[in-house]
């Protein structure tokens, strides 16, 4: 299962043990974080996501409490399809990078057994994309790969090969506040 989904899936409200993350203080309605969005200056990354697939939302805002000046970015949940999550549940931290309008991101993946706390942190890469009005995220995969062919004698050691193909950059948002100057949907007349 695609792990970002999943982080849509099976997180719980709750706030993680280890410090990680911490929950969005403030109303975490779409009306209040349009509204606290509004009063500042927002950064390109900064605003309210839709995720296409289930219609969820997430707020990514800059994060106030960075000791060391570093500009540190929260996403935190404002509607999932999920009834387990809740609004305010925060789901990663987003950090740029070197690379223009790419960020890198840690986004917490499942809960504990006991549903108190976010678990398994993943890292993302997360790319800003058409105009601002889209973020593309790509997940860094570390795996080992153990290739059982090179154990048969040299004959059939590069008989067969497996190729994965499936695309990983079709995960992703759309941007819903502040209103895209290239809007996701065509208007019609």
């Amino acid at each position: 299962m695609n792990p970002l989904l999943l982080s849509m899936t099976a997180l719980t409200a709750a706030t993680p043990a280890s410090g990680d993350a911490i929950a969005v203080a403030g109303d975490m309605t779409y009306d209040a974080v349009t509204a606290r969005m509004s009063q500042t200056a927002l950064h390109k990354i900064e605003g309210v996501w839709m995720f296409p697939g289930d219609g969820g939302l997430i707020a990514i805002e800059r994060c106030a409490d960075t000791s060391d000046g570093a500009t540190e970015y929260v996403m935190a949940v404002v509607r999932s399809s999920n009834r387990l999550l809740m609004p305010g549940t925060v789901i990663g931290r987003l950090w740029p990078t070197a690379v223009r309008n790419t960020f890198k991101a840690r986004l917490y993946t499942s809960s504990s057994a006991d549903g108190v706390t976010l678990t398994s942190p993943r890292t993302f890469s997360v790319n800003l994309t058409d105009s601002d009005s889209r973020l593309q995220l790509i997940h860094h995969r570390k795996q080992l790969k153990l290739n059982w062919w090179s154990l048969l004698p040299y004959m059939f050691r590069r008989f067969v090969r497996e190729i994965d193909e499936t695309p990983r950059n079709l995960d992703g948002c759309v941007r819903v506040y502040p209103e895209p100057a290239i809007p996701a949907e065509p208007r019609y007349l």
